[in-house]
């Protein structure tokens, strides 16, 4: 949408590519024009494959389910299982809330503090988010750069560039269950913030009020 999504203020003129709110010169709101090119709907395909895996591995919800592109912009997955069709409205919330990960608490998934230090699920064990998280974050060690990983981990560079040279020992270790103290100070806040980092990029893009109704 950066690339081709543009708009124009009608105050003063200016113009500019990407879906903002506001001129950048005069701060007054702008006319957006949008696209949809084959680009964004291969993305939104992307997040429907990751929804289906919830539903299907995660929830045994494969049955009854049907998918029908909008017409514009994304898709509508149906799920008419007999074991959702007598749900609540909170109940529909906080299936809801599963799938997305809104309001995930790290502590209720299996990761606690101890001793200034941080511990985890063992990967043997690991499943549900706890596992998709874990899977996130060893991809990311895997193949971040020393700036990706000092931004994500809110580190230094230099920080960064001595986890990533024992990057395999370091996923080793976190797969018994343990985050080692990589970084001199305040370790369990790095892991905490690669953590967030992961559950970030998990994040199901799904349109929520439709959804509950």
């Amino acid at each position: 949408k950066r690339e081709h999504d543009s708009w124009k203020c009608a105050g003063c003129g200016a113009n500019g590519k990407g879906d903002v709110q506001n001129c950048s010169n005069c701060g007054d709101g702008v006319k957006v024009e949008q696209w949809v090119c084959p680009e964004c709907l291969n993305a939104v395909k992307k997040q429907v494959r990751i929804l289906l895996d919830w539903l299907s591995n995660d929830l045994g919800l494969s049955d009854g389910i049907s998918i029908n592109f909008s017409g514009s912009k994304g898709f509508h997955v149906h799920v008419r299982s007999d074991a959702v069709k007598m749900l609540s409205p909170a109940g529909r919330i906080e299936l809801l809330d599963f799938l997305t990960g809104h309001g995930l608490e790290l502590e209720s998934i299996g990761f606690s503090e101890k001793n200034r230090g941080l511990l985890g699920p063992k990967w043997g064990t690991a499943k549900g988010w706890n596992k998709r998280i874990l899977e996130k974050l060893f991809g990311f060690l895997s193949t971040a750069s020393p700036e990706q990983l000092a931004v994500a981990g809110n580190i230094s560079v230099k920080a960064a560039e001595k986890i990533l040279r024992q990057k395999e020992t370091v996923i080793e270790q976190v797969k018994k269950g343990f985050f080692p103290a990589v970084t001199a100070t305040k370790h369990a806040l790095f892991w905490k913030s690669l953590l967030e980092f992961a559950i970030a990029q998990l994040h199901l893009n799904v349109d929520r009020q439709t959804s509950v109704d």
